[in-house]
């Protein structure tokens, strides 16, 4: 329940902030803590997973423009000054969106992978790309992908539980074939 009402609380559905893949060595959970997120973490010493959550979505919304007035003033200088030393041309972290949905009581929350290559009929792949004025289709689109990827995931889990099964079941034939005969 959790899952449904932040992903009917988000704008847009819900997302993980992660940091991008030029970013990732440059910027460690110590600077998140110290710089993005100080006074959480004096709250919350012993939960790192919480702090770094709240880290990267606090150094995104530092990094987007739009975003930046909506934090304190101290909170984008003091993490302004943290990013003097890393080349940061765009935004260090990036928005993942997230599908929720449950599986026979079981919550699942995949991120969805979007394709960034769809093949053409030559073989040769074609950048995806969604024009400016088509952004609701864009997001349409986007959560079709994620129930499709929920779909094959679930799927993929499935598998691995029917294959469990057999063989459970399989060791326990072998068991009782000796009292059988």
């Amino acid at each position: 329940m959790d899952a449904k009402a932040a992903a009917l609380l988000c704008l847009g559905g819900a997302v993980k902030c992660k940091l991008k893949a030029g970013h990732v060595d440059c910027i460690a959970d110590d600077f998140l803590f110290t710089r993005c997120v100080p006074d959480i973490r004096c709250c919350c010493p012993s939960d790192r997973r919480l702090c770094r959550i709240l880290g990267l979505a606090v150094l995104f919304a530092c990094c987007n423009p739009t975003l930046c007035d909506a934090l304190a003033e101290c909170t984008v200088a003091r993490s302004a000054a943290g990013l003097q030393g890393v080349n940061c041309e765009s935004n260090a972290a990036e928005r993942a969106p997230l599908h929720t949905n449950t599986v026979k009581g079981n919550l699942c929350v995949n991120e969805v992978q979007a394709p960034a290559q769809v093949s053409g009929g030559g073989g040769a792949g074609a950048a995806l790309a969604v024009p400016a004025g088509d952004r609701a289709g864009a997001v349409a689109g986007a959560g079709k992908r994620a129930i499709l990827q929920s779909i094959l995931s679930n799927q993929h889990v499935s598998k691995s539980v029917v294959a469990l099964v057999q063989t459970q079941v399989d060791t326990g034939f072998a068991a009782m074939k000796p009292f059988m005969q």
